[in-house]
């Protein structure tokens, strides 16, 4: 399973982008992760980890065949887990 990771431009200082990233591949370690905006890459899932509810990240990203999350702060880190438990279920 590949999931592609794009960040926004970092605007939020407040705002620990990577800490979501990390703790994805804490929790599913035989999960393959990239960064969504290499150029060839096919994904299985997109997680999209924005620093505020403006989501500049969405406006341009490549689609996993599963779709893709948004993440707009740390709390929402569940609905990314949630989302990768449930299609890796699958495969």
């Amino acid at each position: 399973m590949r999931i592609g990771i794009k960040y926004c431009g970092g605007c939020n200082p407040r705002f620990r982008g990577g800490a979501v990233a990390e703790r994805l591949r804490c929790d599913f370690p035989d999960v393959l992760m990239a960064s969504a905006v290499d150029a060839g890459g096919t994904f299985d899932l997109v997680v999209v980890v924005c620093g505020c509810k403006t989501a500049c990240a969405t406006r341009t990203h490549p689609a996993g065949s599963c779709g893709t999350v948004l993440v707009t702060h740390e709390e929402e880190y569940e609905k990314a887990a949630s989302r990768l438990s449930e299609i890796r279920g699958g495969h």
